[in-house]
């Protein structure tokens, strides 16, 4: 079930993405009621698109079937129809688990690293990080506001705007990969309301106006050539940190024990003089981490499952 959307509101919005769906493909609503869907008149699927109507499984199904839909297509009308469970996390205390087996590596680790959740929220950050922010104590103010990525990279009193060269193209690489990564969540109140959340961050606006231009235009279901332009396994980064332009390549990985639901994300540099540079400047930061749920416990609390509905 839809977490905060009323039975009538969620009649509205499917009704909008069925007729969304069924103007992309150029057909008719009448071709489909009457050609596709064998339907002996229009009103029932006029009702539906009107938002008059909640379509039966079966009924939704047999839709989704003559409009050819994409998997992340089907699981969008399925959640709005209240078929399909919002995300929530496991327990907090199985996350801390292995968050804390996970810390000492990348506390360890002499660059950038950090572990976020599917919303692109941040759960840990290791020390090596203040170079991109300006030092340990801009990264502690930073992290007592349970940042996400896009805090991070499109809000410009960070100061990463003039760290990291080409930041456009990571901003939409990132917008991209939040896209992909939650493309069967895309019903969900998180990502359906993330824009509007952004606008109350108390971004500067241009640095929001700039963020929605960019999420409008990243489509990760439609356009192909978009897709190989702009994603890449391993994006690149090149970082202006005093005399001196660092290069890494970004490698991110899924925690397994959480079926896509946390990432852990490490810089490596591209080469051994950037590996040289940088650690020069990160060898006399403390070799620990930010435990982001201590420093921000109100933000880390809610949407967990409960232990016995295991």
């Amino acid at each position: 079930m839809n977490g905060s959307l009323s039975e009538e509101e969620r009649k509205v919005l499917l009704g909008a993405t069925v007729r969304r769906f069924r103007e992309q493909r150029g057909l008719s609503l009448n071709h489909v009621a009457y050609d596709l869907l064998d339907l002996n008149g229009a009103g029932p699927l006029i009702a539906i698109e009107q938002g008059r109507r909640m379509p039966q499984l079966r009924t939704l199904r047999k839709l989704m079937s003559v409009l050819k839909l994409t998997p992340a297509e089907i699981a969008e009308l399925e959640g709005l129809a209240g078929y399909r469970q919002e995300t929530r996390l496991p327990p907090l205390d199985q996350i801390l688990l292995v968050l804390e087996q996970l810390e000492p590596e990348l506390a360890r680790h002499a660059y950038p690293a950090y572990v976020i959740d599917y919303k692109f929220r941040y759960w840990m950050v290791n020390s090596a990080a203040a170079v991109l922010v300006g030092g340990i104590d801009k990264l502690l103010r930073l992290a007592q506001s349970a940042p996400t990525v896009f805090d991070v990279i499109f809000d410009s009193r960070n100061g990463l705007k003039s760290v990291l060269r080409e930041i456009e193209r990571l901003q939409i690489e990132q917008i991209y990969r939040f896209k992909l990564y939650n493309q069967f969540r895309r019903f969900e109140d998180f990502y359906r309301n993330l824009v509007d959340n952004m606008r109350n961050r108390g971004w500067p606006q241009e640095d929001f106006v700039n963020f929605r231009l960019l999420w409008e235009r990243t489509d990760v279901l439609n356009d192909i050539a978009q897709q190989f332009e702009i994603y890449s396994v391993t994006p690149r980064v090149s970082v202006n940190i005093g005399q001196n332009v660092l290069r890494f390549y970004l490698f991110t990985g899924d925690l397994p024990w959480f079926e896509r639901m946390l990432y852990v994300v490490m810089y490596h540099p591209e080469s051994d003089a950037d590996a040289h540079n940088a650690q020069q400047l990160t060898y006399s930061l403390p070799k620990e981490c930010l435990r982001l749920w201590e420093i921000a416990p109100e933000d880390y609390t809610e949407e967990h499952q409960d232990p016995d509905d295991e």
